[in-house]
């Protein structure tokens, strides 16, 4: 916990994992707040990920990213709808063997599929074949919509 608070409220810390060392990596634009232009040492693929680590607002800008497109996603994150299944967990107690049978069967196709030794144009639709006849499938989808419904209703209580 202390690792992600330090993520979330150290802007050296964040910028620093983000960017690499200043001055070798990037250094900060002059005359503008946050803003930093990376240098030749700067290696993108080697570092995390700015968009998905820490708190973005204390993450620096790199200078090509316009103010309008700031203002774009701050409009864009004031006016998000937040998903009616956000908290939603489901309890699997009910089809344990389901689940099962679901995995063994996905496990005749997914590697084909994934390597691309199948064609998915042909093994998709058979797999999805199979899991439906199987019934599996179905009372997994049933079960899991009964749960939602309840949390929606719930949430709504």
């Amino acid at each position: 916990m202390e690792v992600l608070n330090l993520l979330n409220t150290n802007p050296e810390l964040l910028n620093g994992l983000v960017y690499g060392p200043e001055g070798k990596n990037w250094e900060k634009v002059p005359g503008k707040e946050n803003r930093v232009k990376v240098l030749d040492g700067y290696k993108g693929n080697t570092h995390m990920s700015g968009w998905n680590t820490g708190n973005n607002w204390i993450l620096y800008i790199n200078e090509n990213v316009t103010d309008e497109q700031i203002a774009q996603s701050k409009k864009d994150l004031e006016t998000a709808k937040e998903s009616p299944a956000l908290g939603f967990i489901f309890n699997t107690d009910n089809v344990k063997s389901e689940i099962s049978a679901i995995t063994n069967t996905m496990q005749q196709f997914d590697t084909g599929i994934n390597t691309g030794t199948l064609d998915p144009e042909k093994a998709i639709p058979e797999l999805m074949e199979k899991l439906k006849s199987e019934g599996a499938y179905q009372k997994v989808l049933d079960e899991m919509q009964k749960q939602y419904d309840e949390f929606l209703k719930s949430k709504k209580s």
